[in-house]
C-alpha cells in the first residue's frame, strides 16, 4: 500500500491529466448527446372466476403468470405496428421496438409500458398507443373459442404523461462522468507503471532484498551535480545533517569492533558512491577526526576532481613506488581531511588492489589517520571493491534511488555472497525531499557538535 501510494504522488500529473481528458470528452459527448424523454404507462391484468374465494386466489395467480407473458407481448410486431397505427406515428417497428420496454412489478398484476423518444409528445402517446393496443389484443386473443367473456383482461389504469425534462444525462454530469474515468485510467496506468518499474524508491525495498540495515538516506541535491561535495558548513542543510546521521549510524554498527577502513561502493556507476565517500568524510572531520579519502576507483577515479586536487599522482604511483606515502598524499580545503587520488590508470587495476603493497599501504594510512574512506568502483562491472573490502573493515553500498533497479540489487547480493561478504548497511541516495522522510526530519537531532562515537580513539 505504500507503494501504491507512493507511486499515485510520483505520478500524479498522469492522473490528472487523465482526469482532464476524460471531463473535456464527457463535456463533449454531452453537449453533442440528443435528450431523451421517457413516458410510462401503468396497465392492470386480472383474470374472469367465480366469486368464492377459492377461485379468486386462483384467478390472481393466473393473473400474475399471465403478466410475464403479457411483458413479451407488449413489444411484439403485432402491437407495435398496431399502436403505431393508432397514434399515426412515422416510427418504424423497429425504431419502436427499441424505444420500449414492459416490465412486471413482482408479485403484483401491475405492468409498466415506458418509452423513450427524442421527442416527449411522441413518448407519451407510443406508451399509452401499446397499453391501448395490448388491451385490445389480450381481449380478443382471451375470448374462448365457443363464445362468452374473454378469460383475462388488460386495464389502462395509469396513462403516460407528456414528460417535462429529460431523462438522459446532461453535459455536466457526463463530464463528471469523464472526470471520473480519466481518474481511474490514470491509477490503472500508474499501477501498470509502477508494476513493471523495478526501480528501488525506499529503504524497505533495499533492506528486503539486501538484508542489511539502511544507515542513512541522502536527500537529492541539485547543486552536487557540480560539486559533488555536500556542504557541511550549513548547519541546517539537510544533506549535511544526513550525512551526519550516516556518520552516527555506523557508529552503532562499530561498537564492539570500531569501524575505521570503510570500502564505500555501488553496484553501478553514477549511483553517487564518491558524494557518500566524500559526505561522510567530511561528518568525520567536523567531528574531530583525521580522515583519509583515497580514490581506489582505478577505472574512472573522480575524488581528485570533486575535491579540486592533483589527480596524477596518488595511489597508483605509490604502489609503484615511485613517490613516498607523504608524496602521495594531498591536502584540500577542508581542515584534517586529506586526499589519496587514483593516480595514473593501470591496465590492472584488480591485480594492484590485491597486491601486498595495497595491503600494506592501507595499514600504513590506518597509522596515519583515524579514519580511511576507500571510494572504490562499482561491484557488478569489475571486482576491485571485493578485493579491498576483504582487506577493510567492511564496506557501505550506495544506492541510488529512483535509479538502481531490484534487478541489479540481486545481482549484488549474489556477488557478494559468492565473495562471502556481507555489507556494513546501505545508504540510499538522491531521496525525494518530499517524499515524506525529510517532512519528520529533525534539526535538534543533529549532532553536529562534539566527537562521533565512530571510534574508541580520543
Amino acid at each position: 500500500m505504500q507503494r501504491w501510494a507512493r507511486s499515485v504522488l510520483r505520478y500524479w500529473w498522469w492522473i490528472a491529466l487523465f482526469s482532464l481528458a476524460g471531463g473535456i470528452v464527457g463535456l463533449g459527448i454531452g453537449m453533442i448527446q440528443t435528450p431523451t424523454y421517457s413516458a410510462t404507462a401503468t396497465v392492470y391484468v386480472t383474470s374472469g372466476s367465480d366469486a368464492n374465494s377459492q377461485s379468486a386466489y386462483q384467478g390472481s395467480l393466473a393473473s400474475q403468470q399471465r403478466v410475464t407473458s403479457y411483458t413479451r407481448l407488449a413489444t411484439s410486431d403485432a402491437i407495435v405496428s398496431s399502436a403505431l397505427a393508432r397514434i399515426g406515428s412515422p416510427l418504424s417497428v423497429e425504431d419502436a421496438q427499441r424505444d420500449l420496454e414492459a416490465t412486471a412489478t413482482p408479485a403484483t398484476v401491475l405492468m409498466s409500458i415506458t418509452a423513450r423518444n427524442p421527442n416527449p409528445e411522441i413518448a407519451a402517446s407510443l406508451a399509452n398507443g401499446v397499453a391501448s393496443a395490448l388491451a385490445d389484443y389480450v381481449r380478443d386473443l382471451e375470448k374462448p373459442s365457443d363464445g362468452g367473456d374473454a378469460l383475462a383482461k388488460v386495464t389502462l389504469v395509469s396513462p403516460a404523461t407528456v414528460p417535462s425534462a429529460p431523462v438522459s444525462l446532461k453535459s455536466w454530469q457526463f463530464c463528471g462522468l469523464g472526470i471520473l474515468a480519466g481518474g481511474l485510467l490514470g491509477l490503472f496506468v500508474c499501477w501498470v507503471r509502477d508494476l513493471f518499474d523495478s526501480r528501488v524508491r525506499s529503504a524497505a525495498e533495499v533492506e528486503a532484498i539486501v538484508g542489511a540495515a539502511t544507515v542513512a538516506e541522502l536527500p537529492f541535491d541539485a547543486e552536487l551535480d557540480g560539486t559533488g561535495v555536500a556542504n557541511l558548513a550549513e548547519g541546517g542543510n539537510l544533506l549535511a545533517e544526513a550525512c551526519r546521521k550516516l556518520r552516527s549510524n555506523l557508529a552503532f554498527i562499530g561498537v564492539d569492533s570500531p569501524l575505521r577502513t570503510i570500502v564505500v561502493s555501488s553496484g553501478s556507476a553514477g549511483e553517487g558512491k564518491t558524494t557518500v565517500s566524500v559526505g561522510l568524510a567530511l561528518s568525520l572531520v567536523e567531528a574531530g577526526f583525521s580522515v583519509v579519502v583515497v580514490d581506489a576507483d582505478l577505472r574512472r577515479p573522480r575524488v581528485a576532481r570533486v575535491l579540486g586536487v592533483n589527480g596524477a599522482i596518488g595511489l597508483t604511483t605509490y604502489l609503484r613506488g615511485d613517490v613516498s606515502l607523504a608524496d602521495a598524499l594531498q591536502a584540500t580545503d577542508f581542515a584534517g581531511l586529506s586526499v589519496m587520488s587514483a593516480g595514473e590508470i593501470p591496465p590492472n587495476p584488480s591485480e594492484m588492489l590485491g597486491s601486498e603493497a595495497a595491503e600494506s599501504c592501507i595499514a600504513d594510512l590506518q597509522r596515519e589517520f583515524d579514519f580511511v574512506i576507500l571510494d572504490s568502483a562499482p561491484l557488478l562491472p569489475v571486482s576491485d571493491s571485493l578485493v579491498l573490502a576483504h582487506r577493510t573493515d567492511g564496506l557501505l553500498l550506495v544506492v541510488r534511488s529512483g535509479v538502481t533497479t531490484s534487478h541489479a540489487l540481486e545481482r549484488v547480493v549474489k556477488t557478494l555472497n559468492v565473495a562471502n561478504l556481507s555489507v556494513l548497511g546501505t545508504v540510499m541516495n538522491s531521496v525525494e525531499a518530499s517524499s515524506g522522510y525529510y517532512d519528520k526530519y529533525s534539526q535538534d537531532t543533529s549532532d553536529s557538535s562534539g566527537r562521533s562515537s565512530l571510534s574508541s580513539r580520543d
